[in-house]
């Protein structure tokens, strides 16, 4: 669950804009090398450097499995941004934030199934946080195909938010179950 909830998370975050940059250029009327457009793209690191920096502090005060969790709101709060803007800075702002709760995820992530991890699978439950960050940007590049949730993006259509509200779907399946 942990691996879905943050090594997941990060990997759909990280390829989210490779395909749905286009998208995002057409609904807030900007071309490819405006500042906005850059800001989008690099919001996410930019959240990122402040959540991996804090991720270890916060979790020897609070505890990795607590830390997980209250995690999942900074996520949910980013998200739901994104997938409601109606401007680019609302959409900067949530890529942002989303961005802190990437960084605190592959911080505190392997830390935390390192610990509980037994010794004897210890090497291949490391191997499925990486796996899981590939699996991410691969579902993000798969659902940013042509037919799929981004399809005919220079028209009326609203799938766009659908695509970027995706983690929404792996947050509450964690809060869910990792409690």
């Amino acid at each position: 669950m942990v691996v879905l909830g943050c090594s997941f998370q990060f990997g759909f975050q990280t390829g989210a804009l490779a395909n749905g940059k286009k998208v995002l250029e057409y609904r807030f009327h900007k071309d490819e090398s405006s500042t906005e457009i850059s800001v989008m793209v690099a919001g996410m690191a930019i959240g990122g450097i402040f959540g991996g920096l804090c991720a270890g502090y916060v979790a020897d005060i609070i505890g990795r499995k607590k830390w997980i969790l209250l995690n999942n709101i900074p996520l949910i709060i980013g998200t739901v941004l994104m997938v409601v803007a109606h401007d680019e800075y609302s959409f900067i702002a949530g890529r942002i934030i989303a961005g802190f709760s990437c960084g605190v995820s592959t911080g505190i992530g392997p830390m935390y199934l390192s610990e509980i991890t037994p010794v004897s699978i210890k090497g291949a439950i490391g191997v499925l946080h990486q796996l899981m960050i590939t699996i991410g940007i691969f579902v993000a590049f798969l659902l940013s195909l042509d037919n799929v949730l981004l399809h005919n993006y220079n028209h009326n259509s609203e799938l766009w938010r659908v695509y970027f509200g995706v983690p929404l779907i792996f947050s509450a399946i964690q809060m869910c179950i990792l409690p």
